[in-house]
């Protein structure tokens, strides 16, 4: 039974550009999408990518354009093209937030991938990045696992807190619970990017805000830095700590995990 804990968010701070939208893009090449989901999102694009802002709207679109050409299209046929983009080599990943996932795995601790992106695409992800529990969007499918074109609880605006609650209630249920009961945890390290992520950093008893958003900035304070708990990541031509460049990586994780 392990006592300590990493929660990782995906977009943004593990790969640099939102899955659903590499995902998409792929469909549409592939044929299984029609361009016209393209045209729901091409607008809140390029306002993004002209001005690095407007990313919330840029997501809901996606989304919007993603659901709106799911309906009576085959899961196997989107899982497999899924697959082939996870263990493709076109995904950009954080050199930072990769090599700390792969040294709390070293140091023994239970790694969960939490996300707003597709549940399939998460438990590929899973599956490539040997998590040990996964928790993304749910698509529900007919009988015959064609997509019925909406999503359940895990959509983009349900409560990370609540959702990293409910699976340790579901990991605690189990015959041989993986993890200690969350109040008896040694280390909760939880590591974000956005305002999404906020509520579960409550939980955490160190948190990475890694490249964060404006609302992500401003909810940790200097007095949250000051007590060690939250650590402001800027990924530049160096890594930077609260301003200061990190020089040996190697020892800033092992300290940050320790």
């Amino acid at each position: 039974m392990k006592e300590k804990v990493v929660v990782f968010d995906l977009d943004g701070t593990l790969t640099r550009l939102p899955m659903i939208y590499l995902l998409t893009e792929k469909l549409i090449s592939g044929r299984v999408f029609s361009a016209r989901a393209r045209e729901i999102y091409r607008q809140s694009e390029a306002h993004w990518n002209g001005c690095n802002a407007g990313f919330d709207d840029f997501i809901a679109d996606l989304i919007s354009g993603f659901t709106s050409q799911l309906r009576g299209v085959s899961k196997p046929v989107v899982v497999q093209v899924a697959r082939e983009l996870v263990f493709g080599d076109s995904i950009r990943y954080y050199k930072y937030t990769l090599s700390l996932l792969k040294r709390a795995q070293e140091m023994g601790y239970f790694s969960i991938l939490l996300s707003h992106s597709p549940d399939f695409l998460i438990d590929l992800f899973g599956e490539k990045l040997e998590f040990d529990f996964t928790k993304g969007t749910f698509y529900p499918v007919d009988k015959d696992d064609f997509f019925l074109g909406s999503y359940e609880k895990g959509g983009r605006g349900y409560d990370k807190k609540e959702a990293l609650l409910d699976i340790f209630e579901e990991l605690s249920g189990l015959e041989s619970p993986p993890i200690s009961p969350r109040d008896q945890l040694e280390k909760l390290v939880i590591v974000g990017d956005s305002a999404a992520d906020i509520p579960m950093l409550e939980l955490a008893t160190a948190a990475i805000c890694f490249r964060p958003s404006a609302d992500l900035l401003m909810f940790v304070s200097e007095e949250k830095r000051e007590q060690r708990r939250f650590r402001v990541v800027e990924y530049k031509t160096v890594v930077e700590i609260d301003g200061a460049p990190v020089e040996d990586l190697e020892h800033h994780l092992k300290t940050i995990l320790s």
